[in-house]
């Protein structure tokens, strides 16, 4: 999916010396913020919500951004060990859903994104903001890495939001006493 959206980019940036860069950076963005939106959507609806309060609050200000560069410079960093990717294989799904369900105090369910050419590769608890955090890692077609990322959180729940943090797009949302993002490659 973000190769999708990636590919779109390249044929914005054609049309930038045209158009200018401004509009260029909007369609973009417009473009990751749906499709990551239809993603959110259908991979959120595969996780049961817990009625219970958030744990943690997670302000706006600098603890969101902790949460993103968190996800994003955990991505960066496991994608350069192909062998060493994830803690847990996806293989071992039922194990994944059940232990990181109980680090988060919620139940999870990973999604199936096959749909969407993406190969679910497994997963890892990450620690972001002193909170545990988890990190499900799939494969885009051309083998780069693609994570989605799962926190509890007091905060209201939010739309999907656009955020880069260099080389890394994020599309990051609230909802249901958790946050969520989707980290991807920006070329």
């Amino acid at each position: 999916m973000i190769e999708t959206i990636a590919r779109q980019g390249e044929k914005s940036a054609s049309r930038r010396k045209a158009v200018g860069f401004a509009l260029a950076a909007g369609v973009a963005g417009f473009a990751l913020a749906g499709a990551g939106a239809y993603l959110g959507a259908r991979w959120e609806s595969a996780l049961p919500m817990p009625a219970q309060p958030a744990v943690a609050a997670m302000p706006a200000g600098d603890e969101l951004d902790r949460w993103l560069t968190g996800v994003a410079e955990n991505l960066r960093l496991y994608a350069k060990d192909q062998r060493h990717v994830v803690e847990v294989p996806g293989e071992r799904k039922g194990y994944i859903e059940a232990w990181l369900g109980e680090r988060l105090g919620r139940p999870l369910k990973v999604p199936d994104l096959a749909a969407e050419e993406l190969t679910f590769r497994g997963a890892r608890l990450i620690a972001v903001n002193d909170r545990p955090a988890a990190q499900l890692v799939y494969l885009e077609p051309d083998g780069r890495p693609l994570s989605i990322g799962i926190t509890r959180t007091a905060r209201q729940d939010q739309s999907p939001t656009v955020a880069q943090r260099d080389d890394v797009n994020l599309l990051h949302w609230n909802r249901g006493g958790n946050a969520y993002v989707i980290a991807g490659w920006s070329d």
